[in-house]
């Protein structure tokens, strides 16, 4: 619609073929090819800004849900595989400290 209306518009320009003119409030008396061109514009335009903001909140949806699943795995690979030799090394210190303070109030 828009290709249309800028096709009429030039041939409007080039060839001055006789249009019939919308009245608009502000405006006065406008040439139809014109009022065509700019209301194909905004409705071209309201319609991205729609379809823009749904892709949007599609895309939001999905990020969340593929976040929430790839946090979950991560957080669970992460405290398996590296944090394991750090929790093996701090259950010998603490069983090494209980030891110690077993023999330490032993021979007090």
């Amino acid at each position: 619609m828009t290709i249309a209306a800028a096709v009429w518009v030039v041939t409007w320009v080039l060839l001055r073929p006789p249009t019939d003119s919308i009245t608009l409030p502000v405006l006065g008396p406008v040439p139809a090819p014109l009022v065509l061109l700019g209301a194909a514009l905004l409705v071209g335009y309201l319609l991205a800004r729609v379809v823009g903001w749904h892709a949007g909140w599609r895309g939001r949806r999905w990020a969340r849900s593929v976040t929430g699943g790839l946090h979950k795995g991560i957080t669970g690979a992460v405290e398996t595989e590296a944090f394991a030799p750090l929790d093996q090394l701090d259950a010998d210190r603490r069983r090494l400290w209980h030891a110690a303070r077993a023999v330490s109030s032993g021979c007090g």
